[in-house]
């Protein structure tokens, strides 16, 4: 295909686009970093791991839902098809839909990519979705406008594996997240082990201890064996020290007053909930979390972070479905307001004729009941340039 750039094709004795790509990840991490951490170590802060619980609770609680949409749009229930149960209710023997989403959603966060292995049975139908581990990264190549992915000895193309991924360079694999914010993250990380470390420190400075006497190296290190045991720690904070043979003890720390410690975490959690387009109030910080504005920025989380994510994923697991079937996520129940509101948006939508009263009931977690299947409409309305129309008044006479 003349059309494909050439960085996308095959090559023969070169180095593969992979190590490239790994080699520019390896760059952005390293700059103006003095060390990585590893995924578990940036997990282990509690404003990432709150951003991606979030995430991945919103979404996998959305019901899924397929169409069939050969004639029109026909809703397919999990007794219908194979490819509906693995794809709305069990993707395989050991996960859950719920499982499997928020497995999807905590990899794309992490590490931009999300990939599933696909089986069929004769008929086409997709019978499983098993997600590969993590500590396995397939190398991608684009062949002849047709994804590859090889893991092993084995080849699959694109219609045999689920890759979904997030923000990409080359429309080939997604970019890590921790790799691409490494900096944020990590300025997040120390913030967090500079506080560790001064509560264990008995939320005291440091110091210096001089002495107008000299003292051998031995002395030396048992007279601070001593004083780390005696006065160090949490648990000897506000002890008081009683210094001999001229002996004095300077403190030369900055006190988190001064460092501005709390400011630092506080911008820290933002500036994360930035990175993962997560409203800061719901991560815990609620400076700016007001009764009248949290409906505004649940609005702006759906529209801004989780619109785009569920379509994403609707749309890269539209592409391994047969002809004449799609999925959605169901998100009306993420858009409900109150109770009040649900109740007057179910009073229009009955007399439009657009739901059924069962149809209501499914929504609100009730029963159908008999003949609630219905669909019925105002009918009490009349053209302005027919009179005519007008029904005939009668009177009631007691």
């Amino acid at each position: 295909m003349e059309w494909i750039p050439s960085f996308f094709r095959k090559k023969e004795n070169t180095k593969s686009n992979d190590n490239n790509f790994n080699d520019l990840m390896r760059r952005i991490r390293n700059q103006g970093s003095t060390a990585s951490l590893t995924e578990m170590e940036t997990l282990g802060l509690s404003d990432i791991l709150a951003c991606i619980k979030v995430k991945s609770n919103t979404v996998s609680q959305l019901p899924l839902k397929m169409f069939n949409t050969t004639n029109g749009r026909v809703l397919l229930k999990a007794k219908d098809n194979p490819t509906v149960n693995t794809l709305t209710k069990r993707p395989n023997n050991f996960q859950t839909m719920h499982d499997f989403i928020k497995m999807m959603i905590m990899h794309l966060d992490v590490r931009g990519n999300f990939y599933a292995l696909i089986t069929r049975d004769t008929r086409g139908n997709i019978v499983d979705l098993f997600p590969i581990p993590p500590n396995i990264i397939p190398q991608v190549e684009l062949v002849d406008d047709t994804l590859m992915y090889r893991l092993g000895a084995n080849v699959y193309d694109q219609s045999e594996i689920l890759h979904v991924k997030d923000f990409s360079f080359d429309s080939v694999r997604g970019l890590n997240n921790f790799d691409v914010a490494c900096n944020v993250i990590n300025l997040n990380y120390y913030a967090r082990n500079h506080g560790i470390s001064f509560f264990m420190n008995g939320s005291a400075p440091a110091g210096v201890i001089t002495t107008d006497k000299t003292m051998s190296r031995e002395a030396q290190v048992a007279f601070l064996e001593s004083w780390v045991q005696t006065y160090g720690g949490a648990g000897n904070h506000n002890r008081t020290a009683m210094l001999v043979d001229g002996v004095d003890y300077k403190s030369i720390g900055t006190s988190n007053v001064d460092a501005q410690f709390l400011e630092t975490r506080k911008y820290q959690r933002s500036e994360i909930a930035g990175v993962f387009l997560v409203p800061a109030f719901m991560i815990g910080d609620l400076e700016n979390a007001h009764f009248n504005n949290i409906e505004s920025q649940n609005r702006f989380f759906h529209q801004t972070c989780i619109g785009p994510l569920l379509q994403n994923i609707e749309e890269k697991i539209n592409s391994i479905l047969p002809d004449g079937m799609e999925i959605e996520f169901d998100d009306k129940m993420f858009l409900r307001g109150d109770v009040k509101t649900q109740a007057e948006v179910h009073k229009a939508y009955l007399e439009m004729g657009v739901y059924s009263v069962n149809e209501i009931r499914s929504e609100i977690g009730e029963e159908h009941i008999e003949d609630g299947d219905k669909r019925v409409i105002q009918t009490n309305n009349i053209t302005f340039n027919n009179p005519s129309e007008v029904p005939a008044t009668t009177e009631n006479h007691l």
